[in-house]
């Protein structure tokens, strides 16, 4: 399989509250994408942490048309060509990135102004923070150093002085357990 090295997503799927971590696809293999996460149409990306991920495409997350990713943290992940965060695949399509961290990701091609957090057409992105990046796009998005309490050891918390605290928005349906 060369899509989806932690989890494939498709139709009307939902992960939420997960760790998706150290997953690795083939780097050389133009076919492999996702390391993380592949996402199709329709499918939900809750509150996860999705790190130390490898592919060629998208070594976090790939995701298609209609996809939505919200309260999650992308670091650390390694594409071999675009999108080391994020390949964003037709993303302007009715996909969603919002109160996410985009931090510390890697990836070989730095044609995208926000490279190599996040690759492709940025549509519904908004209150999110990139680390390492060219420039923000979307709405009330920052730029800097999430300051995470302790990547080494997967400690992906905010440390106290981080400029993600308080920095997202309020999204009615993550007000509901699970």
């Amino acid at each position: 399989r060369n899509r989806g090295g932690g989890a494939y997503m498709s139709g009307n799927s939902f992960i939420a509250r997960c760790l998706i971590d150290h997953n690795r696809l083939s780097l050389s293999e133009s076919s492999s994408c996702g390391g993380g996460v592949y996402k199709a149409s329709a499918a939900i990306l809750s509150s996860c942490v999705i790190a130390n991920n490898e592919a060629h495409h998208g070594g976090g997350v790939m995701c298609d048309t209609g996809t939505t990713i919200r309260n999650c943290t992308v670091a650390e992940n390694k594409a071999n060509t675009s999108g080391g965060g994020i390949y964003a695949y037709q993303f302007n399509n009715g996909t969603t990135a919002r109160n996410c961290i985009f931090a510390l990701n890697h990836d070989s091609d730095s044609s995208s102004a926000t490279a190599p957090e996040c690759y492709g057409k940025l549509g519904k992105f908004s209150y999110n923070l990139l680390g390492t990046a060219a420039g923000t796009a979307g709405s009330n998005c920052k730029l800097g150093d999430p300051k995470f309490a302790n990547t080494q050891s997967g400690d992906w918390r905010l440390g106290p002085d981080s400029p993600a605290i308080d920095a997202g928005t309020v999204i009615d349906s993550d007000l509901l357990d699970f």
